[in-house]
């Protein structure tokens, strides 16, 4: 649906950009459910309780600073229907030949006090439903977390490639990601997030090069064996008080875990 919407440009990551920016925020009805990881919800919110779609121009998080400075930051806003959001789901479960499954729940939890979404998937047939890259590293699509995460030391493979994902991609996904925002008091809130992926990915690359100068011929020929199995867990809490119209403050606390195993065997020649 934002695929189609007028200003907006949904990249093949995920990726949201509005008005040419790229979003610093998707709210649900102006609570800040997902934070940074806003695919989760961009991707599998089920699209018949949604109202509308806003687009903020000159958005600011602190709302101190609204009026006093100038921002260029921009975010979108989802208006849910009136009457369909106290809870509302959605299931899938597909099967086909060669044992190939497709899996994902969710599930939307929305009353005065509780804003709640929670998501499910597993996957063999290279669908990815998760906030993950699955081509390159596989860090979270935030920029500004990324420089607080370590380095890998090593390349964790090439797993990309001119075909679309759904002829050369082999894999077994499992993501569950949960976020919920609890009003504690009139203008306070406390927002947990917490989220596990796991993954195999195998890819086979195979290359053939022949070189001649009408007499003499070479051939190069090389195979790539690739195994990657990753596995992440992350966890948020921020809590926030802005009881005092002159005083707000938060306590924001992360932790993301990642452990991936890479196995490359290559054959040059025989």
């Amino acid at each position: 649906m934002l695929k189609k919407l007028p200003g907006i440009e949904v990249k093949s990551n995920g990726e949201i950009k509005f008005k040419g920016k790229s979003i610093k925020k998707l709210m649900l009805d102006g609570d800040d459910l997902f934070g940074s990881n806003y695919t989760i919800g961009s991707r599998n919110i089920n699209v018949d309780i949604i109202d509308k779609i806003q687009g903020l121009d000159n958005h600011e998080d602190n709302a101190l600073l609204k009026g006093l400075q100038d921002s260029d930051d921009v975010a979108l806003n989802i208006v849910l229907k009136k009457g369909k959001t106290d809870f509302s789901g959605n299931s899938n479960l597909n099967y086909g030949i060669e044992n190939r499954w497709n899996l994902y729940s969710s599930g939307l939890l929305v009353n005065k006090k509780t804003k709640a979404f929670s998501f499910l998937s597993y996957n063999n047939i290279g669908s990815n439903k998760s906030i993950y890259n699955l081509n390159s590293d596989l860090l979270i699509q935030n920029i500004n977390k990324k420089r607080l995460q370590a380095k890998s030391i090593l390349t964790e493979g090439n797993f990309n490639s001119i075909l679309d994902e759904s002829f050369h991609s082999m894999n077994s996904a499992f993501f569950n990601s949960n976020n919920a925002i609890f009003k504690l008091l009139k203008k306070s809130s406390l927002k947990v997030n917490f989220g596990i992926y796991t993954n195999e990915l195998n890819r086979t690359n195979e290359s053939f090069t022949e070189i001649s100068d009408g007499t003499t011929q070479i051939d190069f020929f090389n195979t790539e064996q690739l195994t990657k199995n990753p596995k992440i867990f992350s966890g948020q809490l921020l809590f926030s008080n802005k009881e005092r119209d002159s005083l707000h403050w938060e306590y924001n606390g992360s932790l993301n875990i990642e452990n991936t195993t890479l196995i490359n065997e290559s054959n040059n020649n025989s």
